[in-house]
């Protein structure tokens, strides 16, 4: 059995509707069954406001330490392979990418069709962060510049793996010459499962640097609106660092999204369930009770007796929220996140 099946079969009975449809579990099984067998974590992406049935999977792949990996196999023809696809299959065998730790593979729910496994690829470039679990920026300079250079040749391969197009890197060179000293770059994304296609960047960046990020990387007119977001940026939700997606698409910035974030648990370890960001959604038209009952049941103890005895012990389950400014109004999504503690087999 696939891990990802064996997974979602361990968590089906904390899926509820309206997030997660009974319908939308045979699809899930289905799209990913052409992800590699390095995945190690999972998210089902939901949509709170304005509430849709979609449900996208992400899946986290992990190279092996070096001394148990064992190189996949390649599918057909090399060159008949997406660029998306012999990217993630070289960078498991470590031949591209090496400083790259993991890789975010994002399989969107599309009703015309499916689109390959590998179309949406989220690229971390910050190892530190993988190794540390930062949730703090402060970093000499010496050590910042080491790391932007580290950046710029990652963007290079990627751009040489025809990962990225012309237009993509240079949206993203110039986002990261713009990147204001207080921030910090963790993921880059090229969405070209989407259409238009979409490029993204995932920083990290302290409550007070927020309008200057927005203003630096997306532009005035977004900054003017900063104050949409900022009743968001609230450490008693997401911690000491705001985690801040910015989505690009040909004509400039598309939108900007808030995180709460896995990461930020740390910090805010009194709320594991997300109640209190729970409430705000629901008191500012961002989430129904019906989906919060269901964002609930995700977060519900498994000692619970309609839980399977063992569900704890070999899985980890817990709950990610994003705010995400687009135009003059706010959306929200949740995503269902779960791993393995152990071998499922």
């Amino acid at each position: 059995m696939r891990i990802f099946d064996a997974c979602l079969e361990e968590v089906r009975p904390f899926l509820r509707a309206p997030l997660v449809l009974p319908e939308k579990i045979e699809q899930l099984k289905s799209r990913a069954a052409g992800l590699p067998d390095a995945v190690r974590a999972f998210y089902l992406e939901c949509r709170l406001s304005p509430p849709t049935p979609e449900v996208d999977l992400l899946a986290l792949a992990v190279r092996a330490p070096a001394a148990d990996r064992s190189p996949p196999q390649p599918t057909g023809d090399p060159e008949e392979c997406p660029p998306e696809q012999r990217f993630v299959t070289d960078w498991l065998r470590s031949s591209v990418a090496r400083d790259c730790p993991l890789v975010w593979l994002e399989l969107d729910d599309i009703a015309a069709g499916v689109a390959p496994p590998f179309a949406n690829l989220h690229v971390c470039v910050d190892v530190e962060y993988c190794r540390q679990r930062r949730t703090t920026i402060d970093e000499s300079p010496a050590a910042g510049a080491t790391r932007r250079e580290r950046v710029w040749g990652l963007l290079e391969e990627m751009s040489r793996a025809a990962l990225l197009s012309a237009a993509q890197l240079a949206l993203l060179t110039a986002q990261l010459s713009q990147l204001p000293s207080a921030a910090r770059l963790i993921h880059v994304s090229t969405m070209t499962g989407r259409s238009p296609t979409e490029t993204k960047v995932y920083v990290a960046i302290p409550h007070s640097a927020l309008a200057d990020c927005i203003g630096q990387l997306a532009g005035r007119e977004w900054a003017e609106r900063t104050d949409l977001l900022e009743p968001w940026a609230d450490a008693q939700l997401g911690g000491s660092t705001l985690y801040c997606d910015f989505t690009f698409r040909t004509t400039g910035c598309h939108s900007i999204g808030l995180v709460f974030s896995k990461v930020q648990l740390r910090e805010t370890s009194g709320d594991p369930k997300r109640k209190v960001l729970r409430e705000r959604l629901i008191q500012e038209g961002l989430c129904t009770l019906a989906q919060d009952a269901a964002l609930a049941a995700w977060t519900a103890d498994p000692s619970n007796p309609m839980f399977r005895a063992d569900a704890s012990r070999r899985l980890e389950r817990w709950l990610d929220l994003k705010v995400t400014m687009t135009g003059s109004r706010l959306i929200s999504k949740a995503y269902l996140g779960f791993s393995p503690k152990k071998s499922l087999y």
